[in-house]
């Protein structure tokens, strides 16, 4: 018995419960400029966007345990960030992503199946060695196919700047 994982739900895998709020997070996450955009536009009035999470939470989680309040907080996240690009196009004209979030879009879902599809061949891996084992590998997957498919200026500006930053660090004698 894993400790904390009776309690979330016995319908899947301690793992596809831990995936589901990830995808959520990072579904959220991808969206959160938008938001404060709109603020910064003074059409603040997206509020109702929260009432279709507490909706889904309401319905899934008796239900689902955990598992339900994972699928509605990845839903909502959607349908939030969804509707918040909606509105940035209608009120203010303009669409917040360009075909610049192409690259590290692909890049994304690559890396996603890859990690999908390893973790499918290996399902006795669970918990900490999992992410130990699979976060490296997906993030060497993103940032590989993002230079496979090429670099903006500004990408290497900051590569450039961060690999200055690093050896600066690494330089230093530690202190006492």
């Amino acid at each position: 018995m894993k400790p904390g994982v009776d309690y979330l739900g016995p319908e899947d895998g301690y793992d596809q419960r831990v995936e589901r709020v990830a995808r959520g997070v990072g579904v959220g996450s991808a969206g959160q400029g938008v938001g404060r955009l709109l603020g910064y536009a003074t059409h603040a009035g997206v509020a109702w966007m929260y009432g279709p999470a507490v909706a889904l939470n309401l319905l899934l989680v008796p239900t689902y345990g955990v598992a339900g309040a994972a699928a509605a907080t990845a839903a909502a996240l959607v349908l939030a960030n969804g509707s918040s690009l909606i509105f940035v196009h209608r009120r203010l004209g303009f669409w917040p992503y360009d075909r610049r979030y192409a690259r590290p879009l692909i890049a994304g879902l690559i890396a996603a199946a890859l990690t999908f599809a390893s973790r499918q061949s290996i399902p006795s891996l669970e918990g900490l060695p999992a992410i130990l084992l699979f976060a490296p590998l997906t993030l060497a997957v993103f940032f590989g196919v993002l230079v496979c498919l090429g670099l903006y200026p500004s990408d290497r500006l900051f590569l450039a700047s961060f690999a200055g930053a690093l050896k600066n660090t690494l330089r230093r004698e530690p202190v006492r």
